[in-house]
Protein backbone atom coordinates (compact mmCIF):
# COMPACT_ATOMS: atom_id res chain seq x y z
CA UNK A 1 0.00 0.00 0.00
CA UNK A 2 1.43 3.34 -1.03
CA UNK A 3 2.14 5.92 1.65
CA UNK A 4 0.81 9.48 1.70
CA UNK A 5 2.05 11.94 -0.88
CA UNK A 6 4.56 14.14 0.95
CA UNK A 7 5.33 16.29 -2.06
CA UNK A 8 8.68 16.78 -3.77
CA UNK A 9 11.81 15.94 -1.78
CA UNK A 10 13.63 18.99 -0.48
CA UNK A 11 17.13 19.05 -1.92
CA UNK A 12 20.35 20.20 -0.26
CA UNK A 13 19.81 23.71 -1.56
CA UNK A 14 16.42 24.08 0.15
CA UNK A 15 15.29 24.26 3.76
CA UNK A 16 11.87 24.20 5.41
CA UNK A 17 10.90 27.09 7.65
CA UNK A 18 8.12 26.30 10.10
CA UNK A 19 6.62 29.74 10.69
CA UNK A 20 4.03 30.38 13.39
CA UNK A 21 1.01 32.17 11.93
CA UNK A 22 -1.58 33.97 14.03
CA UNK A 23 -4.30 35.73 12.08
CA UNK A 24 -6.95 37.02 14.50
CA UNK A 25 -9.43 37.44 11.66
CA UNK A 26 -9.20 33.72 10.83
CA UNK A 27 -7.91 31.74 13.82
CA UNK A 28 -8.24 31.95 17.59
CA UNK A 29 -4.70 30.75 18.26
CA UNK A 30 -1.37 30.44 16.40
CA UNK A 31 -0.74 27.58 14.02
CA UNK A 32 2.57 26.56 12.35
CA UNK A 33 2.84 26.61 8.54
CA UNK A 34 5.70 25.16 6.49
CA UNK A 35 7.48 27.11 3.77
CA UNK A 36 10.30 25.89 1.57
CA UNK A 37 12.98 28.49 0.89
CA UNK A 38 16.40 28.48 -0.78
CA UNK A 39 19.27 27.47 1.49
CA UNK A 40 22.06 29.88 0.74
CA UNK A 41 25.17 30.39 2.82
CA UNK A 42 24.72 34.14 3.17
CA UNK A 43 20.97 34.05 3.89
CA UNK A 44 19.70 34.83 7.37
CA UNK A 45 16.40 33.83 8.95
CA UNK A 46 15.15 37.30 8.06
CA UNK A 47 16.13 36.76 4.41
CA UNK A 48 14.08 33.57 4.45
CA UNK A 49 11.07 35.42 5.84
CA UNK A 50 11.46 38.16 3.26
CA UNK A 51 11.56 35.52 0.53
CA UNK A 52 8.35 33.96 1.86
CA UNK A 53 6.60 37.32 1.93
CA UNK A 54 7.82 38.36 -1.52
CA UNK A 55 7.40 35.05 -3.36
CA UNK A 56 4.94 32.84 -1.46
CA UNK A 57 2.66 34.59 1.04
CA UNK A 58 2.39 38.35 1.14
CA UNK A 59 0.11 38.17 4.21
CA UNK A 60 2.98 37.09 6.49
CA UNK A 61 3.60 39.77 9.11
CA UNK A 62 6.75 40.41 11.13
CA UNK A 63 9.00 43.29 12.20
CA UNK A 64 12.30 44.31 10.71
CA UNK A 65 14.09 47.53 9.84
CA UNK A 66 17.86 47.94 9.60
CA UNK A 67 19.00 44.31 8.97
CA UNK A 68 22.28 45.16 10.76
CA UNK A 69 21.64 44.21 14.40
CA UNK A 70 21.12 47.83 15.44
CA UNK A 71 17.38 48.51 15.60
CA UNK A 72 16.42 45.34 17.50
CA UNK A 73 13.13 45.05 15.62
CA UNK A 74 13.53 41.55 14.18
CA UNK A 75 13.79 39.58 17.42
CA UNK A 76 12.02 36.20 17.22
CA UNK A 77 12.31 32.74 18.71
CA UNK A 78 14.31 30.45 16.43
CA UNK A 79 14.10 26.77 17.38
CA UNK A 80 13.01 27.90 20.82
CA UNK A 81 15.86 30.38 21.35
CA UNK A 82 15.44 34.18 21.18
CA UNK A 83 17.51 35.54 18.30
CA UNK A 84 17.86 38.60 16.11
CA UNK A 85 16.85 37.05 12.82
CA UNK A 86 18.97 39.46 10.77
CA UNK A 87 22.09 37.93 12.32
CA UNK A 88 20.99 34.29 12.52
CA UNK A 89 21.84 32.21 9.45
CA UNK A 90 19.68 29.54 7.86
CA UNK A 91 22.75 27.39 7.21
CA UNK A 92 23.27 27.01 10.97
CA UNK A 93 20.01 25.04 11.09
CA UNK A 94 20.55 22.86 8.01
CA UNK A 95 19.18 20.46 6.96
CA UNK A 96 16.17 21.83 8.82
CA UNK A 97 13.41 22.31 9.46
CA UNK A 98 13.91 25.57 11.36
CA UNK A 99 11.11 26.76 13.60
CA UNK A 100 10.38 30.52 13.71
CA UNK A 101 8.00 31.79 16.40
CA UNK A 102 7.15 35.15 18.00
CA UNK A 103 9.17 36.14 21.06
CA UNK A 104 7.98 34.32 24.15
CA UNK A 105 6.35 36.07 27.13
CA UNK A 106 4.64 38.74 24.99
CA UNK A 107 1.08 38.85 23.60
CA UNK A 108 1.00 38.05 19.87
CA UNK A 109 -0.71 40.68 17.71
CA UNK A 110 -0.33 38.96 14.37
CA UNK A 111 1.96 36.17 13.11
CA UNK A 112 5.45 37.00 14.42
CA UNK A 113 4.60 40.48 15.76
CA UNK A 114 4.31 40.81 19.54
CA UNK A 115 2.90 43.63 21.64
CA UNK A 116 5.68 45.24 23.72
CA UNK A 117 3.42 47.78 25.39
CA UNK A 118 4.01 46.22 28.81
CA UNK A 119 7.75 46.83 28.61
CA UNK A 120 7.35 50.34 27.22
CA UNK A 121 5.08 51.21 30.15
CA UNK A 122 7.45 49.72 32.72
CA UNK A 123 10.65 51.24 31.37
CA UNK A 124 9.96 54.84 32.53
CA UNK A 125 9.63 53.56 36.10
CA UNK A 126 13.43 53.18 36.34
CA UNK A 127 13.92 56.67 34.84
CA UNK A 128 16.42 55.77 32.11
CA UNK A 129 17.65 59.30 31.56
CA UNK A 130 20.20 61.58 33.24
CA UNK A 131 18.87 63.17 36.43
CA UNK A 132 20.62 66.20 37.90
CA UNK A 133 20.30 67.48 41.46
CA UNK A 134 21.13 71.07 40.55
CA UNK A 135 18.76 73.82 39.39
CA UNK A 136 20.46 74.43 36.06
CA UNK A 137 17.90 74.38 33.26
CA UNK A 138 20.28 75.08 30.40
CA UNK A 139 23.65 73.37 30.25
CA UNK A 140 26.46 75.85 29.81
CA UNK A 141 29.19 73.69 28.30
CA UNK A 142 29.70 69.95 28.71
CA UNK A 143 29.68 67.52 31.59
CA UNK A 144 33.11 66.08 30.96
CA UNK A 145 33.96 62.43 31.54
CA UNK A 146 37.22 60.54 31.69
CA UNK A 147 37.63 57.33 29.64
CA UNK A 148 37.34 55.32 32.87
CA UNK A 149 34.08 57.05 33.77
CA UNK A 150 32.72 56.25 30.32
CA UNK A 151 33.81 52.60 30.52
CA UNK A 152 31.95 52.24 33.83
CA UNK A 153 28.61 52.14 32.04
CA UNK A 154 29.53 51.54 28.38
CA UNK A 155 28.51 47.88 28.47
CA UNK A 156 24.98 48.79 29.60
CA UNK A 157 24.59 51.61 27.08
CA UNK A 158 24.90 49.09 24.24
CA UNK A 159 21.47 47.59 24.98
CA UNK A 160 19.05 48.25 22.12
CA UNK A 161 15.96 46.88 23.89
CA UNK A 162 15.43 44.10 21.36
CA UNK A 163 13.53 42.17 24.08
CA UNK A 164 15.50 38.95 23.57
CA UNK A 165 16.34 38.92 27.28
CA UNK A 166 12.63 39.25 28.14
CA UNK A 167 11.75 36.32 25.90
CA UNK A 168 14.45 34.23 27.62
CA UNK A 169 13.43 35.21 31.17
CA UNK A 170 10.86 32.83 32.71
CA UNK A 171 10.40 35.21 35.66
CA UNK A 172 9.04 37.93 33.35
CA UNK A 173 6.61 35.43 31.87
CA UNK A 174 5.45 34.18 35.28
CA UNK A 175 5.36 37.50 37.17
CA UNK A 176 3.47 40.29 35.36
CA UNK A 177 4.80 42.91 37.83
CA UNK A 178 8.52 42.20 37.23
CA UNK A 179 10.15 45.12 35.40
CA UNK A 180 12.51 42.76 33.60
CA UNK A 181 16.25 42.49 32.85
CA UNK A 182 16.62 45.35 30.34
CA UNK A 183 14.97 47.87 32.68
CA UNK A 184 17.26 46.80 35.53
CA UNK A 185 20.34 47.01 33.29
CA UNK A 186 19.37 50.47 32.03
CA UNK A 187 18.88 51.66 35.61
CA UNK A 188 22.42 50.52 36.41
CA UNK A 189 23.73 52.20 33.27
CA UNK A 190 22.52 55.61 34.48
CA UNK A 191 23.51 54.94 38.10
CA UNK A 192 27.08 54.39 36.89
CA UNK A 193 27.06 57.53 34.75
CA UNK A 194 29.23 60.20 36.40
CA UNK A 195 26.88 62.91 35.11
CA UNK A 196 23.84 61.45 36.87
CA UNK A 197 22.48 62.10 40.36
CA UNK A 198 19.33 59.96 40.24
CA UNK A 199 20.54 56.70 41.80
CA UNK A 200 18.39 57.19 44.89
CA UNK A 201 15.23 57.67 42.83
CA UNK A 202 15.88 54.51 40.82
CA UNK A 203 16.77 52.54 43.92
CA UNK A 204 13.31 53.29 45.32
CA UNK A 205 11.94 51.29 42.37
CA UNK A 206 14.56 48.57 42.17
CA UNK A 207 14.42 47.59 45.86
CA UNK A 208 10.77 46.58 45.53
CA UNK A 209 9.66 43.02 44.88
CA UNK A 210 9.05 43.76 41.21
CA UNK A 211 12.57 45.21 40.91
CA UNK A 212 15.85 43.38 41.48
CA UNK A 213 14.24 41.09 44.04
CA UNK A 214 12.06 39.73 41.27
CA UNK A 215 15.20 38.59 39.46
CA UNK A 216 16.13 35.15 40.79
CA UNK A 217 19.28 34.81 38.70
CA UNK A 218 18.11 32.26 36.17
CA UNK A 219 20.87 33.81 34.08
CA UNK A 220 19.23 32.93 30.76
CA UNK A 221 19.04 36.61 29.80
CA UNK A 222 22.85 36.78 29.82
CA UNK A 223 23.18 33.85 27.43
CA UNK A 224 21.23 35.18 24.44
CA UNK A 225 23.32 36.94 21.78
CA UNK A 226 22.67 40.62 22.43
CA UNK A 227 22.48 43.15 19.64
CA UNK A 228 24.92 46.02 19.95
CA UNK A 229 24.01 49.52 18.90
CA UNK A 230 26.46 52.23 17.91
CA UNK A 231 28.44 53.69 20.79
CA UNK A 232 26.97 56.71 22.46
CA UNK A 233 23.42 56.08 21.28
CA UNK A 234 20.86 56.63 24.00
CA UNK A 235 19.14 53.31 24.95
CA UNK A 236 15.89 55.23 25.54
CA UNK A 237 15.96 56.24 21.86
CA UNK A 238 17.00 52.75 20.76
CA UNK A 239 13.93 51.35 22.52
CA UNK A 240 11.72 53.24 20.07
CA UNK A 241 12.80 50.87 17.33
CA UNK A 242 10.96 48.07 19.15
CA UNK A 243 7.73 49.88 19.98
CA UNK A 244 4.58 50.60 18.04
CA UNK A 245 2.43 47.49 17.80
CA UNK A 246 -0.76 47.78 19.80
CA UNK A 247 -0.62 51.59 19.89
CA UNK A 248 -1.16 53.56 16.72
CA UNK A 249 -0.67 50.55 14.41
CA UNK A 250 -3.47 49.87 11.93
CA UNK A 251 -5.40 46.69 12.56
CA UNK A 252 -4.96 43.81 10.06
CA UNK A 253 -7.65 43.66 7.38
CA UNK A 254 -10.90 42.31 8.73
CA UNK A 255 -9.91 42.64 12.39
CA UNK A 256 -11.95 44.84 14.68
CA UNK A 257 -10.12 47.05 17.18
CA UNK A 258 -11.37 46.78 20.75
CA UNK A 259 -13.49 49.79 21.65
CA UNK A 260 -12.53 49.48 25.33
CA UNK A 261 -8.73 49.40 24.90
CA UNK A 262 -8.26 50.82 21.41
CA UNK A 263 -5.90 47.93 20.64
CA UNK A 264 -5.77 45.05 18.23
CA UNK A 265 -6.91 41.72 19.75
CA UNK A 266 -3.88 39.67 20.74
CA UNK A 267 -3.12 36.08 21.63
CA UNK A 268 -1.59 35.74 25.11
CA UNK A 269 1.18 33.17 25.02
CA UNK A 270 0.96 30.73 27.91
CA UNK A 271 3.70 29.08 29.90
CA UNK A 272 3.11 25.35 30.34
CA UNK A 273 3.29 23.57 33.67
CA UNK A 274 6.53 21.87 32.68
CA UNK A 275 8.24 24.95 31.19
CA UNK A 276 11.22 24.32 33.48
CA UNK A 277 12.06 21.10 31.63
CA UNK A 278 12.68 22.90 28.33
CA UNK A 279 16.19 24.08 29.18
CA UNK A 280 18.99 23.00 31.47
CA UNK A 281 19.23 26.50 32.93
CA UNK A 282 15.50 26.58 33.70
CA UNK A 283 15.73 23.17 35.37
CA UNK A 284 18.75 24.25 37.44
CA UNK A 285 16.87 27.39 38.51
CA UNK A 286 13.84 25.42 39.74
CA UNK A 287 16.06 22.91 41.56
CA UNK A 288 17.89 25.77 43.25
CA UNK A 289 14.60 27.30 44.36
CA UNK A 290 13.37 23.88 45.52
CA UNK A 291 16.50 23.49 47.65
CA UNK A 292 15.18 26.21 49.97
CA UNK A 293 12.53 23.74 51.19
CA UNK A 294 15.24 21.32 52.30
CA UNK A 295 17.19 24.10 53.98
CA UNK A 296 14.02 24.80 55.97
CA UNK A 297 13.72 21.07 56.72
CA UNK A 298 17.22 21.02 58.21
CA UNK A 299 16.30 23.97 60.43
CA UNK A 300 13.23 22.07 61.69
CA UNK A 301 15.34 18.93 62.19
CA UNK A 302 17.93 20.89 64.19
CA UNK A 303 15.25 22.50 66.38
CA UNK A 304 13.72 19.08 67.06
CA UNK A 305 17.16 17.70 67.90
CA UNK A 306 17.87 20.58 70.30
CA UNK A 307 14.50 20.12 71.99
CA UNK A 308 15.14 16.38 72.38
CA UNK A 309 18.54 16.96 73.98
CA UNK A 310 17.03 19.46 76.38
CA UNK A 311 14.24 17.02 77.28
CA UNK A 312 16.52 14.46 78.87
CA UNK A 313 17.80 10.98 78.03
CA UNK A 314 14.43 9.44 77.28
CA UNK A 315 13.46 12.26 74.92
CA UNK A 316 16.84 12.04 73.22
CA UNK A 317 16.52 8.25 72.73
CA UNK A 318 13.05 8.71 71.21
CA UNK A 319 14.46 11.28 68.81
CA UNK A 320 17.29 8.92 67.76
CA UNK A 321 14.78 6.12 67.12
CA UNK A 322 12.70 8.46 64.95
CA UNK A 323 15.74 9.85 63.13
CA UNK A 324 17.01 6.35 62.32
CA UNK A 325 13.83 5.40 60.49
CA UNK A 326 14.60 4.56 56.83
CA UNK A 327 12.21 7.23 55.51
CA UNK A 328 13.77 9.94 57.67
CA UNK A 329 17.26 8.79 56.68
CA UNK A 330 16.30 8.88 52.99
CA UNK A 331 14.81 12.35 53.41
CA UNK A 332 18.01 13.58 55.05
CA UNK A 333 20.16 12.12 52.27
CA UNK A 334 18.03 13.90 49.65
CA UNK A 335 18.03 17.08 51.71
CA UNK A 336 21.84 16.91 52.02
CA UNK A 337 22.17 16.70 48.22
CA UNK A 338 19.90 19.71 47.78
CA UNK A 339 21.79 21.58 50.48
CA UNK A 340 25.04 21.03 48.58
CA UNK A 341 23.32 22.30 45.43
CA UNK A 342 22.01 25.32 47.34
CA UNK A 343 25.48 26.12 48.68
CA UNK A 344 27.28 25.73 45.35
CA UNK A 345 24.74 27.76 43.36
CA UNK A 346 24.55 30.50 45.98
CA UNK A 347 28.33 30.82 46.17
CA UNK A 348 28.44 31.06 42.37
CA UNK A 349 25.77 33.79 42.34
CA UNK A 350 27.22 35.90 45.14
CA UNK A 351 29.63 37.90 42.91
CA UNK A 352 26.62 38.88 40.76
CA UNK A 353 24.36 39.76 43.67
CA UNK A 354 26.92 41.63 45.80
CA UNK A 355 29.66 43.56 44.05
CA UNK A 356 32.70 44.19 46.26
CA UNK A 357 35.29 46.87 45.60
CA UNK A 358 38.70 47.41 47.16
CA UNK A 359 40.55 50.61 46.45
CA UNK A 360 37.99 51.49 43.78
CA UNK A 361 38.59 48.25 41.87
CA UNK A 362 36.04 45.46 41.66
CA UNK A 363 37.05 42.24 43.40
CA UNK A 364 37.10 39.38 40.85
CA UNK A 365 34.27 36.89 41.18
CA UNK A 366 36.54 33.88 41.64
CA UNK A 367 38.18 35.56 44.65
CA UNK A 368 34.78 36.05 46.31
CA UNK A 369 33.79 32.44 45.59
CA UNK A 370 37.10 31.09 46.89
CA UNK A 371 36.78 33.16 50.06
CA UNK A 372 33.33 31.69 50.71
CA UNK A 373 34.56 28.11 50.35
CA UNK A 374 37.50 28.91 52.62
CA UNK A 375 35.14 30.34 55.22
CA UNK A 376 32.92 27.24 54.94
CA UNK A 377 35.92 24.98 55.56
CA UNK A 378 37.02 27.00 58.59
CA UNK A 379 33.56 26.97 60.17
CA UNK A 380 33.12 23.24 59.42
CA UNK A 381 36.52 22.45 60.95
CA UNK A 382 35.63 24.43 64.08
CA UNK A 383 32.30 22.60 64.49
CA UNK A 384 34.01 19.24 63.97
CA UNK A 385 36.58 20.11 66.65
CA UNK A 386 33.86 21.32 69.00
CA UNK A 387 31.77 18.14 68.62
CA UNK A 388 34.42 15.43 68.22
CA UNK A 389 37.48 16.64 70.13
CA UNK A 390 36.41 19.20 72.69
Amino acid sequence: MAGPDLGPEIGPDRITMQVTRYRPDKTSQPVPLDYEVPLRKEWTILDGLNHIKAEQDETLSYRWSCRMGICGSCGMNVNGEPRLTCGTFLSDYAPGPVRVEPLANFPVVKDLIVDMTDFMEKLPRVKPWIIRDDDVTEIDGEYLQTPDELDAYRQFSMCINCMLCYAACPVYGLDPDFVGPAAIALAERYDLDSRDNGARERLDVLIEREGVWGCTFVGECTRVPQARGPRGRDPALQAQGCSGVGQGVPAPPGVQVSTSTGRVPSYQQRIGVFWWLRKRTYFAFVMRELSSIFVAWFVVFLVAFTAAVGGGDESYEDFLDWASHPLVLALNVIASAFLVLHTITWFALTPQAMVLRLGGRRVPGFVIIAAQYAGLLVVSAFIWWLVVIA
